[in-house]
């Protein structure tokens, strides 16, 4: 057992290490495109931070034939994302209020409606499919790029000007050019230890009879959204607020967007209909956190909010309280 719990320190700390390193890669080609804080947030560094997230469920449910494990990782991350939110929000407090929200806000509405379709796909059992694709998945997917598509439209109005910007990215002298063999590099290793991850979170369940549902929604889900947590308390830290809550919640979006992308390659029927209703909880955790990271987000645009906000000690509680009580119930 004592081995196991090493694998699966070993794993974790190639993951957290890879994740930030490719983060500051990739952090380094979207500055140079001329892509907004937020933008750069909610669609480069959420997509690159959730690569752990996307390797570890897709390795779940193909390789260990473990839908709970993946489903799991996935609504655990989100809980986890927006309780660090949360967390993050205490330790590196905002100096003055903001009133760069919209984004922000446009991500937790959109993450509310796409978590309400996963616990409606659980709770009905994925009424409707396509052979063994549930169509509530096709459903999250399509939300979920209209939903990206609206926070582009608003984060940049002037097209061309972005295009000015990507074409002079092209003639960038050699010691300047994009570092794109670093970040194939760092993306390569989260791949390999995401796979490994899903491997070692299957024989922990077996082991410690902990149940999938809660070792993917705590270990999984903590480990694999360290490097969303490093990336956003490094962008408070210097004041880059609406790129860190652009980080959390835009990786929240992408990590419902991966559950189309496991029920396809489960073969075994619609993944929503095959996981246990356990997850019901941790679906509704999320959908608690964020309409508290939406009204906070509000809350922080009128007024300067104390050290200890209301909304960052509430995410945190309840948090907690979910998975003491999914921990009692696994």
């Amino acid at each position: 057992m004592l081995l196991l719990w090493l694998k699966f320190t070993i794993a974790a700390l190639i993951v957290v290490f890879s994740g930030v390193r490719l983060s500051h890669y990739g952090d380094s080609i979207a500055q140079r495109t001329g892509l907004t804080r937020a933008w750069i947030g909610i669609i480069l560094l959420a997509a690159i931070t959730s690569l752990p997230e996307l390797v570890t469920s897709m390795g779940a449910a193909l390789m260990v034939k473990a839908p709970d494990l993946a489903l799991g990782d996935l609504l655990g991350s989100n809980a986890f994302n927006i309780m660090a939110l949360g967390s993050l929000l205490i330790i590196y407090r905002q100096r003055k209020p903001t009133s760069k929200i919209v984004a922000g806000a446009i991500c937790s509405l959109f993450g509310i409606v796409l978590v309400g379709l996963v616990g409606g796909g659980i709770l009905l059992g994925s009424p409707f499919s396509l052979g063994w694709f549930g169509l509530d998945s096709l459903l999250i997917l399509i939300i979920y790029l209209l939903s990206m598509r609206l926070v582009y439209r608003y984060e940049h109005p002037d097209k061309i000007q972005d295009l000015k910007f990507k074409m002079q990215n092209l003639e960038l002298p050699i010691q300047n050019r994009l570092p794109i063999t670093k970040f194939i590099v760092a993306a390569l290793f989260i791949v390999g230890a995401g796979i490994w991850l899903a491997n070692l979170g299957e024989e922990i369940a077996l082991e410690t009879l902990w149940g999938r549902t809660f070792v993917g929604s705590l270990f999984l889900a903590i480990i694999t959204s360290f490097p969303e947590v490093v990336v956003a308390g490094t962008t408070l830290k210097i004041g880059a607020l609406d790129m860190a809550i652009g980080t959390l919640l835009g990786s929240n979006m992408f990590n419902l967007a991966i559950i189309p992308l496991t029920d396809i390659f489960y073969r075994s029927g619609p993944i929503l209909k095959t996981v246990s209703s356990t997850n019901l909880l941790t679906a509704g955790m999320v959908a608690v956190l964020t309409i508290i990271a939406l009204g906070g987000l509000f809350y922080r645009s009128k007024k300067k909010v104390p050290r200890y906000s209301p909304d960052s000690l509430l995410a945190i509680a309840i948090y907690l309280m979910g998975m003491y009580y999914l921990f009692k119930i696994k």
